[in-house]
């Protein structure tokens, strides 16, 4: 058994991931990136499924979801003068608007530039619903992968509450298993550390995981 998890900066940041791995006690393979949209973590999960690691029925997904409206892009890169201009001249360190992928596309052996949300770039028009579409999709495909996935909402407000309505009724239908208290709000009604930009402390991770994760992948009988 290994852990995947797939994520925005909540899955990333302050060792969310390895602490959810070291409870579980397996090993750890963490698709998220602080910053991504719900594209990118398909992208990435598409990535890990080309690549030679394995994944088994009996490996545990945790897919945090994110922002429906955040904006995305994979671009080739022929752009990257282009890109980078705009990250020099409008970002300072650690924030970055853009990431190098780091797995080359198996055709043509060559790395792609993908835009995080808070990018500047012009992007194709945004189209939140197919995004979802899409993104349920791949979640459901997944499942027929490893049946042990959990859905994880980042906040209560990633998405509009008649598309929510629709995402959660999906996955029931196939029986694909979510948390509903997500960690943004465990945080907060909790009294937490956060920051001012509105993420969980460095101190938040550990209680949500051991209070509402833990204890859910145990009633499932997964742990």
């Amino acid at each position: 058994m290994k852990l995947i998890t797939i994520g925005c900066s909540l899955t990333k940041l302050f060792g969310f991931s390895q602490t959810l791995a070291d409870l579980l006690g397996t090993e750890l393979i963490d698709l998220s990136h602080p910053a991504s949209s719900n594209q990118l973590q398909v992208n990435r999960l598409h990535e890990l499924l080309l690549s030679e690691e394995r994944i088994d029925s009996t490996d545990i997904v945790y897919w945090q979801i994110t922002g429906a409206r955040r904006k995305n892009a994979r671009l080739q890169m022929n752009r990257f003068e282009e890109i980078d201009k705009v990250q020099q001249e409008q970002f300072t360190y650690p924030w970055h608007h853009y990431i190098i992928n780091e797995n080359v596309n198996i055709f043509d052996g060559k790395n792609r530039i993908d835009l995080l949300c808070c990018t500047p770039v012009k992007t194709a028009e945004l189209d939140a619903d197919q995004d979802l579409q899409m993104l349920l999709a791949n979640i459901i495909l997944m499942s027929h992968v490893t049946p042990k996935i959990i859905i994880a909402f980042g906040w209560e407000k990633i998405m509009l509450p008649s598309q929510m309505a629709i995402f959660k009724k999906k996955l029931t239908e196939h029986n694909i298993n979510f948390i509903e208290e997500t960690y943004l709000e465990y945080a907060i009604n909790n009294n937490l550390e956060m920051f001012d930009d509105g993420h969980p402390g460095a101190g938040a991770a550990g209680p949500y995981l051991k209070e509402v994760v833990q204890p859910k992948l145990v009633s499932l009988g997964w742990i």
